[in-house]
């Protein structure tokens, strides 16, 4: 049985949020319907785009992922997020070099991103960099010491 979820508030903010509920249950389509309403809504409201590139990601539609982080980062130039993951994105096509800058780039912004220096050692073991992986993945514990991931 399919439900729709009807929102008195039509504001992209609302959408987005609910998108986000919908991308934590697995509904990924109707994540992406509400995320679209939202950019329909406010063609600028970046949030929106990343969190539906991370839809187009789970679904497996990379191309339409990179796209909407390209969009948010035109719009936020400066949100970390986005080259996060749009990094990540990039390192599952193999695109190492486009990866290796969307993570220096993260780092950059937020010194302390334990995801982005794993992800960036990922980036160098697979670049036969090992060294340099074993750096980053040192400094992924020490950012956070608490994390499965680092």
């Amino acid at each position: 049985m399919n439900q729709s979820v009807v929102l008195e508030d039509e504001s992209p903010s609302t959408q987005t949020q609910l998108g986000l509920v919908l991308l934590a249950l697995g509904k990924y389509e109707d994540a992406l319907t509400s995320l679209n309403r939202a950019i329909e809504l406010d063609p600028k409201f970046y949030a929106a785009y990343g969190n539906r590139g991370i839809a187009h990601s789970r679904i497996g539609e990379t191309n339409l992922a990179l796209a909407d982080y390209d969009q948010e980062i035109e719009l936020n130039p400066d949100y970390v997020l986005a080259y996060s993951s749009r990094g990540s994105a990039y390192l599952l096509r193999g695109e190492l070099e486009l990866a290796m800058a969307d993570l220096d780039r993260t780092i950059e912004l937020d010194p302390e991103s334990a995801s982005a220096y794993v992800n960036r050692g990922v980036v160098l073991a697979s670049a036969e960099e090992l060294t340099l992986a074993v750096d980053d993945y040192t400094k992924a514990i020490h950012a956070d010491p608490t994390s499965l991931n680092a």
